[in-house]
């Protein structure tokens, strides 16, 4: 029966590569040991990279408090004013947490909160129970509403000043929901939905995924889109 050699697979892990002679994953810093996996080489010297437990989030909370006198950024007041309302939303559906906390503006977040609470559906019992292809066209329906509601009302570029420069980038409604593939761009200059409020047309802009030149706005429509990345 001849030899299958070892395929050499694509490693994850700082400080662990593949070794085609044991077919095993080892460390680049010698422990005399082998692995099956590159997560447990890694962890052997200490290159896992931990989560963040609730009680050291909650001092960083704090320490930020006493370095703004108390008063957050933006959109963390505004995550803290929500609170409770996310609380049942997330036992609803888990998967809004993380979407709440990026899309980071509090009109995008007003938006889907309304259009989530209106849906009578999530107050059946049997909501739970769906598939999780039932829950994602439920949540991408959502989104789309809400999509919808903003580009009628806007949002104020006063909160890409408060909530931090450039960082619309990689958080907020439009770049968000472009990555979920809910809305791609179309242009400036294009027919499209724009997400701007007109009073603040001409200021830094973070809401449109840094693609706005000037005084022109990004102009968005529904997906399908190409997955922006792997």
């Amino acid at each position: 029966m001849p030899t299958i050699a070892a395929r050499e697979e694509t490693v994850r892990f700082k400080g662990v590569y593949w070794h085609k002679g044991i077919q095993a994953y080892t460390t680049r810093v010698p422990t005399g040991k082998t692995y099956k996996t590159p997560r447990a080489a890694a962890k052997a010297i200490g290159k896992v990279k931990k989560g963040l437990k609730a009680s050291i989030i909650l001092s960083r909370v704090r320490a930020i408090q006493q370095i703004y006198c108390r008063i957050l950024p933006a959109d963390c007041a505004d995550m803290h004013k929500r609170s409770k309302v996310m609380r049942k939303l997330t036992l609803q559906e888990p998967s809004l947490e993380p979407l709440i906390l990026q899309l980071k503006y509090g009109p995008w977040r007003s938006a889907v909160v309304k259009v989530w609470l209106q849906q009578p559906s999530v107050q059946s019992p049997v909501f739970k129970k769906r598939t999780v292809e039932e829950r994602a066209r439920s949540l991408h329906a959502v989104l789309k509403t809400a999509v919808l509601e903003i580009s009628k009302s806007g949002v104020s570029r006063l909160w890409g000043r408060n909530c931090g420069r450039f960082v619309g980038r990689h958080s907020g409604g439009a770049p968000v929901l472009r990555h979920l593939g809910v809305i791609v761009a179309v242009g400036a200059g294009k027919p499209g939905m724009q997400f701007h409020d007109r009073e603040s047309q001409g200021e830094v802009s973070d809401d449109s995924d840094d693609e706005a030149q000037g005084a022109y706005a990004t102009a968005w429509k529904f997906g399908p889109v190409k997955r922006s990345h792997g």
